[in-house]
């Protein structure tokens, strides 16, 4: 589950950053009223190009990851040094 909320916002995301901002303030309505993203439906709308899309859509995920391991490390160094500190 965890995965697909995670692929999900991630399409989210690259849409938002390929659509402009009134663009997606439209789109943005729609995605929330209806809980689903349509891959197809918004490249057809938006003339968008899904080779872009997809590198848009990694850029993210390989952001998060980044994100994700950096703060394993650091929460496994602060928790480390609090169990030697006694």
């Amino acid at each position: 589950m965890k995965s697909t909320i995670l692929y999900t916002l991630s399409q989210y995301k690259a849409l938002q950053k390929l659509l402009s901002a009134e663009q997606f303030a439209m789109e943005k309505k729609r995605l929330l009223e209806t809980k689903r993203f349509d891959k197809k439906y918004f490249l057809d709308m938006y003339d968008l190009n899904e080779t872009e899309f997809n590198s848009a859509q990694q850029d993210i995920l390989d952001e998060w990851s980044k994100t994700n391991a950096d703060s394993k490390e650091r929460g496994t160094k602060i928790h480390s040094d609090l169990e030697h500190q006694y």
